[in-house]
C-alpha cells in the first residue's frame, strides 16, 4: 500500500520508437525500461530465497568436492 503513495508508481513507460532523434531521447525511453526490468528481476530473486538451509562439504572418492544440501520441507 505504501508503494501506491510513491510518485510515478502508476505511470506507464514511454512507447519505443523505430528511430530516435538523438541518444538523449533513446536514453530517456530505455533507461526507465531497463530499471523496471532490473527491479522485477530483483523481486523475483528475493521471492525465491529459502532460509534454514545447511550445506555440508565432503571429498568424493574421485577427489572432487561434494556438497550435501539439507532443505526444510515446504510445510515446515
Amino acid at each position: 500500500i505504501t508503494d501506491l503513495d510513491k510518485p510515478g508508481i502508476d505511470e506507464e513507460p514511454q512507447q519505443c520508437s523505430l528511430r530516435y532523434e538523438d541518444a538523449y531521447q533513446y536514453q530517456n525511453i530505455f533507461g526507465p525500461l531497463v530499471k523496471m526490468e532490473a527491479d522485477d528481476d530483483r523481486k523475483l530473486k528475493e521471492s525465491q530465497t529459502q532460509e534454514n538451509i545447511s550445506v555440508r562439504w565432503d571429498m568424493g572418492l574421485n577427489k572432487k568436492r561434494l556438497a550435501y544440501f539439507s532443505l526444510p520441507k515446504a510445510n515446515e
